[in-house]
């Protein structure tokens, strides 16, 4: 059996590892499964296995957590919320005070004197209290820290923890320098030679930018699983239900296996269940694609969270709760989600083994110095150099100011990215999945094709076709109604007009009798059809709908409708060949629809007929045999594979539900776009191991200056500083890289260029 535990505390890779690590420990447990995104915890264990034998690992590992309740994903997500809106304010008032901060740290030195007459003491009371309420504000960094430092797997915040403490301790030794030689009547020049030695800024410096880009992260984080409490809002909360012959109101909550409920035009099917009575039109593009409505009878299924545009029926509950449809997608979403780990920050994979290795070079650097004869003063001196021109903070950077500028660039076209690991992962994506509606086409019907199969005029054909639709419940029938009413042809009286739900319609117009519909519905009515078979064929294998006209028993007309095409689809889809991707189109269309759209388009893989879950399972096969995949889509129905992929890719004109499960929005929903953030994120990658690159040759290079290497033989040495200089300017030269991503090119967007024009 499994167990669901929501658990609090966890901020990055190394917590969700050091949870799996205790609570695998137990004995019974067989599988352990942590998700940051949704701060879930999945135990798969045997009988043995306790609740409270879980509980308690957690807690030893120094986290919090409780069993999943019912509404556990509502209340994570309120909490969530609140905790950003509190880090919101905690970032923004750190980077206020740390402006304040750095203005009276500057102000007493050599090239900023603007505060050279105001007392030392005064200036570095006021730099000391800044400080600590930044260092206050942030706290948890260093209790963090400190703890994963001493369980012996350090991370980034112990680094962050150990640079900011050092700085500041160091800062306040200087600072009681600074008071004794006041009091002794110490020359100014002397306190002057002190105030060097404060480093206040440093070590508040350190913890408000990295606070910056947890709250960058934490945003991306809340809006990747808004995904399932979208998908909870499909179903209504109330249904109509026929008791005792009258019809009443009831949660659907209290709804049991059996219960007739009504479902009227416009109205949402609460559950699963099967048509009783009457029938509807059912817009099931939320869980199937499909474009148009599907015509449901008497006998047949319908499908919780679907909505009914026309028609009203009775229907009969048989299935509820976890069993129906709906929830099994949520299931699948919230698994997906929990098994998708994040991608680890490069940083935070070295950091293990960078801490220790500072640290121990930092005390040997003291050792050799107190050893070789020379003062405490002087030794700490080198070990605080050490500390300092290592920490963190262009490391820290490296990704957050690549992702801000990055993102920046994306979102001024339309690619909206939502997490560092969605970027670095598109980078490796070599396999990628269209969905067909609303992704590879736009998503509604037009008329592509009007054949006349009689010598009528079109007077006799149109004014009768419009008079008729205009009539009719279908979907079909209104886009005809839309093309043609534009012909301003002056409709007259219809008479004898019957609707034949699922088939077509009849009428009499100026005294004859016309059919419109399918071809069964055509036949059935004796319609003489001579050769259309064979017109209509051709059309019917490029996946478009056939409509049929007769007048008094003649095929008069026939008309071709089918979802358009996006202008750039073949365009970006041949640029992703040529990228060496490997391109998939899978739909819920019917196999020959799916199959002529992919030979237009240049897709040589296609699966039609596919359900949601049969999405997934295709993302599963492609990642089983080693492709990092990709999927594209716009709705509900594509929710699950997006988020089995490795990158969810969202059209923008598409389901919230859609652009919530996705890693990365195309806001113009252009396929062009695409493209382009395949373009910008192999870009960003490169510009983030850059920054790496120089955060790390730095300390490369400035750690053996810091601890004195070239102190004994030419008498140079970095005090803390210049080593806190180098370490800023490493800082500059990363946001300097950084800012190259503004100068990324991109394809043009067909469409945006022809509005251009």
């Amino acid at each position: 059996m499994h167990e669901n535990y929501k658990v609090s505390g966890m901020y990055c890779a190394a917590c969700s590892s050091a949870v799996e690590k205790a609570v695998a420990k137990i004995d019974g447990v067989k599988e352990v499964n942590v998700s940051l995104l949704t701060n879930t915890l999945t135990v798969e264990f045997e009988g043995d296995a306790k609740d409270e034998a879980i509980l308690a690992a957690v807690k030893k590992a120094g986290y919090q957590a409780q069993l999943s309740g019912e509404n556990a994903l509502i209340e994570s997500r309120r909490e969530a919320k609140a905790n950003l809106k509190k880090t919101g304010t905690i970032v923004i008032t750190s980077l206020v005070l740390l402006v304040v901060l750095m203005f009276f740290g500057m102000g007493t030195s050599a090239m900023f004197g603007y505060l050279e007459k105001l007392n030392i003491i005064v200036n570095v009371s006021i730099q000391l209290v800044i400080a600590s309420l930044i260092l206050g504000l942030n706290f948890g960094y260093f209790t963090r820290g400190f703890k994963h430092l001493f369980k012996g797997s350090p991370n980034m915040d112990s680094l962050i923890a150990i640079g900011s403490t050092v700085s500041y301790s160091y800062s306040i030794y200087m600072f009681i320098m600074i008071i004794i030689s006041y009091v002794n009547g110490a020359e100014h020049s002397l306190m002057h030679e002190y105030i060097h030695g404060i480093y206040f800024e440093a070590a508040a410096m350190i913890v408000a930018l990295v606070r910056l880009g947890k709250y960058l992260e934490e945003r991306a984080k809340l809006q990747t699983t808004s995904s399932l409490e979208s998908l909870l809002s499909l179903t209504p909360e109330v249904a109509t239900v026929i008791r005792d012959g009258v019809e009443v109101e009831v949660a659907v909550s209290n709804l049991v296996v059996g219960d007739i409920v009504v479902v009227k035009p416009g109205g949402v099917v609460p559950v699963d269940g099967v048509i009783q009575t009457g029938y509807g039109y059912l817009d099931e593009a939320a869980l199937t694609g499909e474009v148009v409505p599907a015509y449901k009878q008497v006998g047949e299924e319908v499908i919780g969270g679907t909505m009914n545009k026309t028609g009203a029926f009775t229907m009969e509950v048989n299935r509820l709760g976890e069993d129906t449809t709906l929830q099994k997608i949520i299931s699948l979403v919230e698994t997906a989600a929990a098994s998708k780990a994040p991608l680890a920050n490069m940083a935070d994979r070295v950091s293990g083994i960078f801490v220790p290795i500072v640290i121990s070079l930092a005390l040997i650097t003291l050792l050799v110095w107190l050893l070789t004869g020379n003062t405490l003063t002087h030794s700490i001196e080198m070990m605080v150099s050490v500390l300092v021109i290592s920490c963190p903070c262009a490391l820290g950077l490296a990704t957050p100011v690549a992702m801000m500028v990055g993102t920046g660039k994306g979102a001024e076209n339309g690619i909206l990215l939502k997490s560092a690991t969605a970027v670095e992962t598109l980078n490796k994506v070599d396999a990628v999945i269209f969905d067909k509606t609303g992704t590879i086409t736009y998503g509604h019907m037009e008329v592509t094709d009007y054949l006349k199969f009689s010598e009528l005029g079109d007077e006799h054909i149109i004014p009768p076709l419009v008079a008729l639709e205009r009539l009719s419940e279908h979907p079909l029938g209104k886009t005809l109604v839309n093309r043609y009413e534009i012909e301003n042809y002056q409709y007259e009286q219809l008479t004898n007009f019957k609707n034949v739900p699922g088939f077509g319609v009849e009428g009499t117009y100026n005294k004859k009798h016309y059919l419109i519909g399918n071809l069964a519905y055509l036949e059935e009515n004796g319609v003489k059809l001579n050769n259309v078979k064979e017109k209509a064929e051709p059309l019917l294998l490029e996946g478009k709908t056939v409509i049929y006209l007769s007048v008094d028993g003649e095929l008069s007309a026939l008309f071709a409708l089918a979802d358009k095409i996006k202008p750039d689809a073949i365009e970006a889809i041949s640029a992703l060949k040529n990228a060496g991707k490997h391109v998939y189109l899978v739909s819920g269309d019917n196999k020959i629809t799916a199959s002529a759209l992919a030979r237009h388009v240049g897709i040589e893989h296609v699966y039609g007929e596919i359900v949601p879950e049969e999405k997934a399972n295709i993302v599963k096969a492609l990642q089983s045999e080693g492709h990092v995949v990709a999927m594209v889509g716009d709705g509900v129905n594509d929710a699950v594979a997006l988020e089995a992929s490795d990158v969810g890719v969202a059209i923008g004109s598409g389901t919230d539900i859609a652009i919530d499960s996705a890693d990365i929005v195309l806001v113009r929903s252009s396929l062009t776009d695409l493209v382009n953030a395949f373009h910008l994120s192999k870009k960003m990658v490169n510009n983030i191991k850059l920054n790496l690159f120089w955060a790390f040759i730095y300390n490369l290079i400035g750690i053996p200056l810091a601890a004195g290497i070239l102190y004994l033989p030419l008498g140079l040495k970095l005090n803390p500083m210049i080593a806190s200089g180098l370490m800023a300017l490493s800082s500059i030269s990363v946001v300097l890289n950084a800012l190259r991503l503004k100068r990324v090119k991109f394809i043009a967007n067909p469409e945006v260029e022809t509005n251009k024009k």
